[in-house]
């Protein structure tokens, strides 16, 4: 089952929903060579817009269906995007993986600031007035 955080508790373990696509490694390989970036944050981050509407929108959800191979319909692009991806040379990975990365962490953050708007309205202005004071120290020394 697919829960908020990727993650689940079965006989005291935590485990996670997700499976890696890359034999023996919970990172994400690009020719044999270990990334800093789980297959678990991809797959969670890449599941975040069905999350988000299923927070919201919880009737659109209550159905979900499935493929011929038991797969999620929310799962199962995502899921052939990123075994396409994985099929290529490493070089093409190489090129690759900056976008799915930085996408992956633009879901991230749009989820994190949507589930948590609370915290992320008083962390946004309190940035901008922090920045805004930092830009009129500085006009304030370059006059004198």
């Amino acid at each position: 089952p697919f829960t908020l955080t990727g993650s689940i508790v079965v006989d005291h373990v935590m485990v996670s929903n997700y499976v890696s696509l890359q034999q023996n490694s919970g990172t994400f390989l690009i020719g044999g060579t270990k990334t800093p970036i789980s297959m678990q944050f991809l797959a969670h981050a890449f599941q975040a817009h069905h999350r988000i509407l299923c927070h919201f929108a919880w009737d659109y959800c209550k159905d979900e269906t499935y493929n011929e191979n038991g797969v999620s319909t929310w799962v199962s692009s995502p899921l052939a995007l990123f075994e396409y991806v994985l099929s290529c040379h490493w070089m093409w990975m190489a090129l690759a993986a900056p976008i799915i990365i930085s996408l992956a962490l633009c879901l991230h953050v749009v989820e994190w600031v949507i589930m948590n708007w609370w915290l992320a309205v008083p962390l946004y202005l309190s940035t901008t007035l922090l920045f805004h004071g930092l830009g009129i120290r500085k006009q304030q020394r370059q006059i004198l």
